[in-house]
């Protein structure tokens, strides 16, 4: 029998790496599955987002080449619709990753060093978040503080602080 695995197990234990990598899904079954529930495997759906630099609300948005070059974009209620419209089509599992760079970008984010972006990102229901260059602009310290606060692992491979030492509150890939 093939034991049941939340989203966060999955996620943990596959990690941000495997998405890229030759990771077949009969690999994930647990060890006493037959070879027959090994073949028939199982699929998995991956949503990914990233960089939404804190625009929190719809704004124009000048794209040279398209008709029209102003379009709205951006905007979390828009992403939320997104993110459940995708969901509501899978089949499986499905798993919403966050490639960071979420905290910085606009002056109400800059203003509160990114507090008015985590009830908002929260919201979207993320599984696992992979920070970005811009997530710790408002300091190691901040940065820390902002990370422990999500509802999700966060993740990376080689972040340090200033001196080189691994930032502590990260699980590594």
């Amino acid at each position: 029998m093939i034991k049941s695995r939340t989203r966060r197990e999955v996620v943990t234990s596959v990690g941000v790496a495997a998405i890229g990598s030759s990771v077949s899904l009969p690999k994930l079954t647990s060890a006493g599955s037959s070879p027959e529930q090994a073949k028939e495997g199982k699929r998995l759906a991956l949503l990914h987002f990233t960089d939404t630099h804190a625009q929190l609300e719809t704004h124009p948005e000048y794209l040279p080449g398209a008709t029209p070059e102003i379009q709205m974009m951006g905007g979390y209620a828009r992403l939320k619709t997104a993110i459940e419209r995708e969901r509501g089509q899978c089949e499986g599992p499905c798993f919403l990753l966050d490639g960071g760079d979420e905290f910085q970008g606009s002056g109400p984010a800059v203003w509160s060093e990114g507090e008015v972006v985590l009830e908002p990102l929260k919201s979207l229901g993320i599984d696992v978040f992979a920070p970005g260059n811009w997530d710790p602009a408002y300091g190691p310290e901040r940065f820390k503080q902002t990370m422990a606060r999500l509802d999700c692992p966060v993740v990376c491979y080689n972040f340090h602080d200033h001196r080189g030492t691994s930032v502590p509150c990260l699980d590594y890939v």
